[in-house]
């Protein structure tokens, strides 16, 4: 069966998975940092070759667009795409905050995934039952909690998803239940990509999200 590989490096952190359609094969998680341009393409050969397979096995790679990390977005989106081309395989276009949500929506929650952004602001979303109640934006933590609270009031299972969110008083004030998981994305990555339309190579962008003005 052809095989799909993901990669993520929106979160300073070089994440691989691979699984065959839906079914998970294996995931690594390298806190890379600034070092993810020089060891990506050596990684993602060593990890495939650990688990039987060749770059000519694949089927599909799966890549988080953003947002997050400017230049790990970059690195990891330049290289998937040029590697799905060269290959003559297509992309699964995944937004970060999608994957960092995917193993709360799985356990039924209404998941508000965060990431930190630049000075006191976030990353965000709410995702329920795999619908976009609140699109990715930029914001204050304090948007995202009066949007969630309100959620919770209208009945909704809310659940914020991720270690940064620890790291704003506003999130840890809110009463809001907080899940902090690790930046570990690739295999719920990977798996995520059976679900999501392939796209062509060239035509995948990066959302980067951007301060409103």
């Amino acid at each position: 069966m052809p095989l799909t590989l993901a990669i993520d490096c929106a979160m300073r952190w070089l994440n691989l998975g691979a699984a065959d359609r839906s079914a998970p094969i294996g995931a690594e998680a390298i806190n890379a940092d600034r070092s993810q341009s020089e060891l990506l393409p050596g990684a993602v050969e060593n990890f495939l070759s650990r688990r039987g397979y060749a770059l000519r096995d694949l089927g599909l790679i799966a890549v988080t667009t953003g947002p997050g990390y400017y230049t790990g977005i970059r690195v990891g989106l330049s290289y998937a795409s040029a590697l799905a081309e060269s290959i003559g395989i297509p992309l699964a276009p995944v937004c970060t905050l999608r994957a960092l949500a995917h193993s709360a929506l799985q356990a039924g929650f209404t998941a508000a995934p965060v990431l930190r952004a630049s000075g006191d602001a976030i990353y965000c979303a709410v995702y329920r039952d795999g619908g976009e109640l609140i699109p990715p934006m930029f914001c204050p933590p304090g948007d995202l909690v009066r949007e969630a609270v309100q959620l919770t009031r209208d009945g909704s299972d809310v659940v914020v998803v991720g270690s940064d969110a620890l790291l704003f008083r506003e999130l840890e004030i809110s009463h809001l239940r907080i899940m902090p998981t690790s930046p570990a994305i690739g295999l719920d990555l990977a798996v995520m990509a059976a679900d999501i339309p392939p796209a062509d190579p060239t035509s995948v962008r990066a959302s980067y999200l951007r301060a409103p003005g």
